[in-house]
């Protein structure tokens, strides 16, 4: 099974390319039928305001609790890069501020059908992104 991948530069705490990568990863979720694991670099990422921006207050605070939720028909499950554990992961990954070692862990996830990966510095995601191909979403480049 092929893996997509894409990647978006958030430049600092612009909220539109996080609103941008998330309707994508839903509709890779949508499309292959499948949850999204949305992971942070550390679990205290998950009740930051760029996610309550995208799911709501209410479900951020349990994602946080390490609860998983139902977001328009669709299963999302939190994780940290601490706690990732590869053989858990499945269907769409929704990866956060990783830089590039969190993302080469999330890469070799033997289950995932798709990453999205959203960085404030783009820098820290273009050898991973050159390295396997993936696509950038990003609106205009510098």
């Amino acid at each position: 099974m092929m893996l997509d991948r894409y990647f978006i530069d958030a430049k600092g705490g612009n909220t539109e390319p996080h609103k941008q990568a998330f309707q994508l990863a839903l509709v890779q979720a949508k499309l292959k039928k499948t949850n999204i694991t949305l992971v942070v670099p550390t679990k205290d990422r998950l009740s930051v305001g760029i996610i309550r921006d995208l799911v709501g207050g209410g479900s951020s605070k349990q994602l946080a609790k390490g609860n998983i939720i139902n977001y328009s028909g669709i299963e999302i499950r939190p994780a940290s890069e601490r706690t990732l554990k590869h053989d858990d992961i499945n269907g769409v990954i929704f990866a956060l501020w990783l830089g590039e070692s969190g993302l080469e862990r999330v890469d070799a996830c033997s289950n995932a059908q798709a990453i999205v990966a959203v960085h404030w510095a783009l820098g820290a995601v273009l050898e991973w992104a050159s390295k396997h191909n993936a696509t950038d979403l990003s609106w205009s480049k510098s």
